[in-house]
């Protein structure tokens, strides 16, 4: 089956305003978190992003597995009143990635992550990546995260996972080939839950 009805990423990002830091691009998510009003949208791509001097990452590259976890969960307190506030106001994040099988060290790391996000009211959709390399390869090839139909943000990673900067969306027609695209990888994913539980 052909895909080319699918939107692709890097015609939308020709058009789209830059912002070349990761700072800059940033800062330009503040008007949506306060003012979405019925979900969000984030799409992963990578299989490693830069993490800094994550100490949760680091006990777990090392070895220390229930380290990791205690520490991951007490990252995620600091994140606990986001979700609750988004949670009043009913909107639902939905987050959808590629994994490879098996996974690598750090997407083993990022689904402990994703258990604690469980917990806080994310949904999360994976799908087998050898399922939907065309997709990756050729038209979700970045990043990206929309909020509602009104705020769009596609990422710009370096080839090691570390944020350079990022596009901002606004018009509305690439904003819903953005939600779009996403809903179709969404369709070919299944439930986090259905292949991880928290025994895993």
């Amino acid at each position: 089956m052909s895909l080319n009805f699918l939107p692709r990423i890097e015609e939308i990002v020709r058009k789209a305003q830059y912002f070349d830091s990761s700072e800059a691009f940033i800062s330009k998510f503040e008007p949506a978190w306060s003012s979405v009003r019925t979900r969000i949208l984030k799409l992963e791509t990578l299989d490693f992003y830069d993490e800094g001097d994550n100490q949760s990452l680091k006990a777990f590259l090392d070895g220390d597995i229930e380290k990791s976890k205690k520490l991951i969960s007490q990252e995620k307190q600091g994140d606990a009143p986001i979700y609750q506030d988004l949670k009043k106001r009913w909107v639902e994040i939905i987050r959808c990635r590629p994994i490879a099988a098996p996974p690598n060290e750090y997407l083993k790391w990022e689904i402990e992550n994703y258990k604690e996000n469980i917990k806080l009211g994310e949904r999360i959709f994976i799908a087998n990546m050898i399922a939907v390399t065309e997709i990756f390869e050729r038209y979700a090839t970045r990043d990206f995260m929309v909020f509602d139909t009104r705020f769009g943000y596609i990422y710009d990673y370096d080839k090691n996972g570390r944020l350079l900067g990022g596009w901002y969306v606004e018009d509305v027609q690439e904003l819903y080939q953005m939600s779009a695209l996403f809903s179709f990888i969404q369709s070919n994913c299944v439930r986090f839950e259905s292949v991880y539980s928290n025994g895993d």
